[in-house]
């Protein structure tokens, strides 16, 4: 018997789960109630539980902060989200705290009991021995949890948080990565559902179901997986030689995808990235990962190598500018000049014109607007809306013209337009300038890069890459580089100061992981730096 645990801040819903949880499938047994997350905590700190239902949205403490506290606290537990239809992109943010599933509002007892026998499966397959679990099974899933946060810091350019779990590593013994290392991204083709007449604009439960298949294999295989907020899925790699990791990358993929088609989803899309020696610049092999997934965009088969990235440099340059020059346009309201750049986007694939190039394309720009914006679902499926409809329309009319693909696109694009009331900025580089202001005012804090996103009002996997790439650095290195010389300059311009008011001063949690980066950094401690 499975112990469930309810957490909700409706009467209504409590009673009803209550009521017909274990009258759907025997093997649960409800052991626990609570009417919000600080509720629930209290109850998971005194006992276990296998299974968590929670609303997402609860006062005190929501049901995506209890996700996070349960997989944190209780890598073994399973979650269930009850969300409703429209908090699908706010629901989005849970798939990296390994939600096992989510129920839609308004509940019925078909949709109840599928996802309860879904769940009692995984629990019987990773629990045959009910409570039996060894101290080596809890390590190992403790210990990749603990390299999952650690990749995740990396990524994130949290360079305290990252020395936090490097020295429990260090501790443990534990290694994130061999010599070599890379970053495998794998996406689910949206390209497909539009095809199938699928919500791309609504995909949670597909990118869901991808995520816990790379995880499972991932945790099987000894691999560290991550889930990205722009809806990704991360594998690190790595091996002793840099040769082996190309190989090894395209049978992962092979597996994955069948995992994936047999449990019903559309084909999946990947790409490795550059094979890197130090861990803190696995930003760089995720940005050129990123940079290969577009080239599905010109059927170029999965996962698409590094190698195929560097082949076609001149069109993932060609596409991301133009990309970004529409996505400025758009901030900045700039309508004329954004349908010049619709153009420009236009000719990328003017050699090839047809109905599927055309369908490929303009999801693709509708996806990098929606990825960097926070725009609500109505207009997302306006949008995409927009483009089927002038699709359907063009099929019934042969092949498209040059015109046609232009006043498509721009048709799909019209309604994320309507969001915009007033020009936001100028361009990239004011973002990059509000950025580095704000890293400049407040080094010296605990910020991370989420952090200065928020701050300067866009998505964090974007200003990552507006950073790599107008700085020529990862975020990390940039605020670690921009902490050392601060550090100089305050030993040189206060010498009797204690290290660790210099620590304090430059934004470390700890002395010792100051000094340690700081001689790393210099080649020399901070006392024998002081003039």
């Amino acid at each position: 018997m499975y112990n469930v645990l309810i957490v909700d801040d409706e009467q209504l819903m409590l009673t009803y789960l209550a009521n017909n949880i274990a009258s759907l499938c025997s093997s649960f047994q409800i052991t626990g109630i609570a009417y919000d997350g600080l509720e629930a905590m209290e109850l998971m700190n005194k006992q276990f539980f296998d299974l968590v239902i929670t609303d997402i949205r609860m006062p005190e403490m929501d049901g995506l902060a209890l996700a996070k506290f349960t997989y944190e606290a209780n890598p073994l537990t399973k979650i269930i989200i009850i969300s409703g239809y429209n908090e699908f992109e706010y629901a989005r943010t849970a798939i990296k705290y390994q939600v096992t599933d989510y129920l839609v509002k308004p509940l019925n007892d078909d949709s109840l009991k599928e996802v309860l026998l879904k769940v009692k499966e995984q629990l019987d397959e990773s629990r045959p021995s009910k409570y039996q679990f060894t101290c080596e099974s809890f390590s190992h899933l403790e210990n990749n949890l603990l390299k999952q946060q650690f990749l995740s810091a990396i990524l994130e350019g949290d360079s305290n948080l990252i020395y936090l779990i490097f020295s429990e590593l260090e501790k443990r013994q534990i290694q994130l990565a061999k010599d070599f290392s890379t970053v495998m991204v794998l996406s689910i083709d949206e390209l497909k559902l539009l095809l199938q007449r699928k919500n791309t604009f609504d995909i949670t439960s597909f990118h869901l179901k991808l995520n816990q298949i790379c995880l499972n294999y991932s945790l099987e295989n000894n691999m560290v997986c991550i889930y990205n907020s722009n809806g990704t899925t991360l594998i690190l790699l790595d091996s002793d030689t840099d040769v082996s990791l190309s190989q090894e990358s395209i049978l992962i993929y092979e597996t994955i995808n069948q995992l994936a088609l047999q449990s019903e989803l559309p084909e999946i899309t990947a790409a490795v990235g550059m094979t890197v020696t130090d861990v803190l610049d696995l930003p760089l092999s995720y940005f050129s990962a990123n940079d290969g997934l577009v080239l599905s965009l010109k059927k170029i088969k999965s996962p698409v190598l590094y190698e195929s990235a560097l082949n076609n440099a001149d069109f993932i340059e060609k596409l991301n500018t133009v990309c970004n020059n529409i996505y400025t346009d758009y901030l900045s309201y700039s309508t004329q000049k954004l349908y010049m750049d619709i153009r420009s986007y236009c000719e990328l694939f003017s050699d090839n014109i047809n109905n599927a190039m055309l369908l490929r394309f303009g999801s693709h720009l509708i996806r990098y607007i929606c990825q960097r914006s926070n725009i609500k679902s109505q207009y997302i499926k306006l949008s995409y809306g927009n483009l089927t409809e002038n699709i359907d329309h063009l099929i019934l009319s042969g092949m498209p013209s040059s015109d046609d693909c232009y006043k498509s696109i721009t048709s799909s694009i019209e309604p994320l337009l309507a969001i915009i009331q007033q020009p936001v900025i100028s361009g990239t580089e004011q973002i990059v300038d509000a950025a580095k202001k704000y890293i400049l005012s407040h080094y010296n804090e605990q910020i991370s890069l989420s952090l200065v996103a928020d701050q300067v009002g866009v998505n964090s996997c974007y200003l990552s890459d507006l950073i790599h790439k107008n700085l020529g650095e990862p975020y990390s290195k940039y605020i670690l580089r921009i902490r050392m010389e601060q550090a100089a300059r305050l030993l040189k311009s206060n010498p009797n100061e204690k290290i660790y008011q210099i620590s304090e001063k430059t934004g470390f949690v700890s002395t010792k992981h100051f000094i340690s980066v700081f001689k790393k950094f210099y080649g020399v401690t901070p006392t024998s730096y002081i003039p």
